[in-house]
């Protein structure tokens, strides 16, 4: 703990010479925030853990409608190596650091080159995915690429290339996007799609139907194509119903319903999935007790059930008691086991 605590005051004095930074410069932007969760957790974490991430965030302007900025992630994980009662185990201490983005924006568009494009890649900025979709456009996520970005009128346009399926180097991609009447229309296009399908494209549309908001969506690649609908409605105060079907080929087709009812602080969601072979149902319920304290109990037929709580400690700081049978699951996305634990946001 010795070594977090050193980490923590560190970053106090660097985060206090930043702001001294970026009140002499006053053509340039320079901030930290980070958060960092600290307690027990059985499974995932193996006992007593503390993890923070820290963001370093700078922007410059530099003049003639050309802004500069830079994005860097400083990772600190200290977690228990099982049980430190028995000989050899330990403590495991962690740390990384992630350049998560460096950018040029001028008037007629942004130069972004990004080692992680977390779900914000070209082919994928502007076409949706419908739930069922045997297929569907590469994300970027974790992959580094350079991305070129910006609009023409009313609508927008995006082009990727680098590392974008999985250290061939050689790919690129496209989005194109915008508003036609009552429609949101994308369309997306990969040279070498990140499933190994080949090349692929992709068109989508939402709007508003009255009645629903209804979505269509259509990809075909070398070795298959998928059309999924989407719709949903709210039925009455505070209900929503939706529902989703997908032709897939060669996969089955797949369909599913939803239902999501909020009523003071009450929640409740209702998820029934079919995808050709198994059926799963999903229930999360949430309810918020007052005073900070939000109970969240729920059940996946995949995953099994979880039941926890949320509590509102002070500003910037909860507490999460919960046990789950899976890592990741309802609303607040519960680690798997039993957890005790204190999240911190600055």
């Amino acid at each position: 703990m010795k070594n977090v605590l050193f980490t923590t005051t560190a970053l106090a004095a660097f985060a206090f010479g930043g702001t001294a930074f970026a009140a002499g410069h006053s053509s340039g932007n320079f901030g930290i925030s980070g958060s960092t969760d600290v307690g027990y957790n059985d499974e995932i974490e193996g006992g007593i853990f503390a993890e923070t991430n820290v963001d370093i965030k700078a922007s410059k302007d530099a003049g003639n409608g050309v802004t500069v900025s830079g994005h860097v992630r400083l990772n600190f994980d200290l977690y228990e190596d099982g049980d430190l009662t028995t000989a050899g185990e330990q403590f495991t201490n962690t740390t990384s650091i992630e350049l998560k983005n460096v950018t040029v924006e001028t008037g007629v568009g942004k130069l972004e080159f990004a080692d992680s494009f977390d779900g914000t890649g070209a082919s994928d900025s502007f076409y949706t995915d419908r739930d069922g979709m045997q297929h569907d456009m590469q994300n970027g996520d974790g992959l580094t690429g350079l991305k070129w970005s910006g609009d023409v009128g009313s609508f927008g346009y995006a082009i990727d290339a680098g590392d974008l399926e999985n250290n061939i180097g050689d790919d690129w991609s496209i989005g194109l996007g915008g508003d036609i009447g009552a429609a949101s229309i994308g369309f997306g296009f990969e040279n070498n799609s990140h499933s190994g399908n080949g090349t692929q494209f992709g068109i989508s549309a939402d709007f508003d139907a009255g009645i629903a908001n209804v979505g269509v969506s259509y990809i075909d690649n070398d070795n298959g194509n998928s059309i999924g609908v989407a719709a949903s409605a709210e039925v009455s105060a505070g209900l929503t119903v939706g529902a989703y079907y997908a032709v897939n080929d060669p996969a089955a087709d797949a369909f599913g319903l939803s239902l999501d009812y909020a009523n003071g602080p009450l929640g409740v969601a209702v998820d029934w999935d079919d995808d050709g072979s198994t059926t799963n149902t999903e229930i999360d319920v949430s309810y918020d007790m007052g005073n900070g304290v939000v109970g969240y109990v729920g059940w996946d037929e995949a995953d099994g059930y979880y039941v926890g709580a949320q509590i509102d400690v002070a500003d910037g700081v909860t507490a999460t008691i919960a046990y789950a049978e899976a890592n990741e699951i309802g609303g607040p996305e519960f680690k798997n086991g039993t957890s005790a634990f204190l999240s911190l946001s600055y």
